[in-house]
């Protein structure tokens, strides 16, 4: 059976506007999303404290005035600092702004397709005022949809010329065939699979395999499977009443130590202590504008 539990396939509801805002406001050292991915941008903007950014294998500590850069099915995750976090988010999905120009199919096109990709952070005064923009459109009813997709458009242009990293105008069959590679791994982590075995379900050499998956991902592929595995742990751990062995097995883990070693390599505590760490938690407070 597929497991889409870390994709966020709830639908956003963006309504008359074509973007979704949120205010954002944590305490220290909190788990303000696990590591997940989505098929829209997101982009953040921190009013206060700091925010540990994971995207792929960039780790970055966003300051107060700088903004997140999160793309299209990139793997991410954020953690508050020592003093919390105050931020502002911004999310629209590129696929309602595709239209049949020649800028459209060369620009936007490639972000859909995961062949275009900007830096994960940035503080230019340019696009931070047109974050700042967007986002009072926003908290405005009576500011006019079509000007806020004149400024989605803006702000898309502005991260085209000061943070573009990676940029192929048109897709090969080779990227659209790996992207089914990618989708496949995302649905089904928690099964028993391999290198091998996805390389050989997908025809690739193992060594070519594994040097593209980091390209595309930014990280190998046995670890994104075990970031995968164990942000599902840590959801179960907080929701569910399932018992630790069980939840290690449902998350593909056959190997309940090496499991809990590796939960408390990647988060500091055992799965046990996170549990009871976890029902003490004050919840983030989130407002939709």
């Amino acid at each position: 059976m597929k497991n889409l539990t870390n994709k966020e396939f709830v639908p956003v509801i963006y309504g008359d506007k074509p973007v979704r805002a949120l205010y954002v406001d944590v305490g220290a050292d909190f788990l303000c999303f696990s590591a997940h991915w989505h098929e829209r941008i997101e982009l953040l903007r921190i009013r206060e404290g700091s925010l540990n950014l994971k995207r792929g294998e960039d780790d970055v500590v966003l300051k107060g005035g700088e903004m997140g850069i999160i793309c299209s099915e990139q793997l991410h995750k954020g953690v508050s600092g020592k003093s919390g976090t105050k931020y502002d988010v911004l999310m629209f999905d590129v696929n309602y702004f595709l239209n049949s120009t020649v800028p459209s199919f060369k620009y936007l096109e490639p972000l859909v397709n995961l062949t275009a990709i900007f830096d994960i952070k940035t503080d230019n005064e340019r696009i931070v005022e047109c974050f700042d923009k967007i986002y009072a459109m926003c908290k405005d009813k009576e500011s006019h949809p079509l000007l806020l997709i004149a400024a989605v458009y803006e702000i898309l242009g502005l991260l085209y010329e000061n943070c573009l990293l990676n940029f192929k105008e048109t897709p090969t069959p080779s990227d659209i065939k790996f992207g089914k590679v990618i989708k496949y791994v995302n649905e089904n982590f928690c099964e028993r699979i391999s290198v091998e075995s996805i390389s050989q379900m997908f025809g690739y050499n193992k060594s070519y395999f594994c040097r593209k998956f980091k390209t595309v991902t930014g990280t190998n592929i046995m670890n994104y499977i075990l970031i995968l595995r164990l942000e599902k742990s840590l959801k179960m751990l907080k929701e569910s009443e399932e018992s630790i062995a069980s939840i290690a097995e449902i998350c593909g883990f056959g190997d309940f130590p090496y499991f809990c070693r590796s939960f408390k390599k990647h988060y500091g505590k055992t799965p046990r202590e996170y549990r009871k760490s976890a029902s003490k938690e004050k919840p983030v407070k989130v407002v939709n504008l």
